[in-house]
């Protein structure tokens, strides 16, 4: 199967999910790669499918990386919320030596509470906290999130430390990596149901803890939509940003594309 027709397949399922699932309610998510300083209602859950396709380096055009991440989130007061992943895995096609999978990646759970309210407040801050583990992986990520909603604007920006310890040999969780990223986002309503922006990548991967390597910049638009079904307006949602390269390291995808399907429950 061509990569191409691949995404096509996923991209059919997520219509028929949302088609299928309409008896929810989905929150107002309206980016992909920046989370936002909003918490899922107390006592509601949401469930969240991630697909991130990567795609082409530059030596590898024929480089595909295909992720999938399943999340439950569960609002458990105003300001927070709890998240686990059931797992995330993923598969790449291309060259022999690229070859993978389909693999399972690490189990995850996150907390993020939020201290301010992006529309009352001059500024909503967040943040989040996140544990992942595998036979292969354990890591801890901590994120501060930033938001401001103007009527139908709204802009938010993400920074992001994330630490990982992964097995090398027969020793457990002995090579340690880090990286710092941080992520823009903006997005404008344009009616109801649509809502257009755009997002902002950068990524500075810092392995064994030393800095010095090449640093990665992507930027690509972005668009949700969201389907009210009936008049308490629950309703499912859909959000999609392609991201293109602009500079960075060889062996980074020239391209790459994040869909996210959500309903609450």
């Amino acid at each position: 199967m061509r990569p191409s027709e691949l995404f096509v397949r996923c991209a059919m399922v997520a219509g028929f999910l949302g088609i299928a699932c309409s008896t929810g309610r989905a929150d107002d998510r309206r980016l992909t790669y920046s989370d936002e300083a909003r918490v899922t209602p107390k006592g509601q859950v949401e469930f969240e499918q991630w697909f991130t396709w990567k795609t082409r380096t530059k030596d590898e055009s024929d480089y595909n990386r295909f992720e999938f991440k399943e999340e439950l989130e569960i609002g458990i007061t105003d300001h927070a919320q709890l998240g686990f992943e059931i797992p995330a895995w993923h598969f790449q096609t291309g060259p022999e030596d690229e070859k993978d999978g389909p693999r399972l990646d690490a189990f995850a759970a996150d907390i993020r509470y939020i201290f301010t309210d992006p529309v009352a407040d001059l500024i909503g801050v967040g943040c989040k906290f996140e544990i992942g583990i595998s036979e292969e992986v354990f890591s801890l990520e901590g994120k501060l999130i930033l938001q401001k909603t103007w009527d139908r604007f709204e802009l938010a920006y993400n920074a992001n430390i994330e630490a990982e310890w992964e097995t090398e040999g027969g020793d457990s969780y002995t090579m340690k990596n880090g990286e710092f990223s941080e992520t823009l986002g903006a997005s404008y309503q344009v009616t109801d149901r649509l809502y257009l922006g755009g997002e902002f990548l950068h990524e500075a991967p810092m392995p064994d803890w030393h800095t010095g390597e090449a640093q990665n910049v992507f930027l690509g638009p972005n668009a949700s939509f969201h389907a009210p079904f009936d008049e308490n307006r629950k309703n499912w949602a859909i959000t999609a940003t392609p991201l293109f390269f602009i500079v960075g390291g060889d062996d980074e995808p020239r391209f790459q594309l994040r869909m996210i399907f959500e309903i609450e429950f």
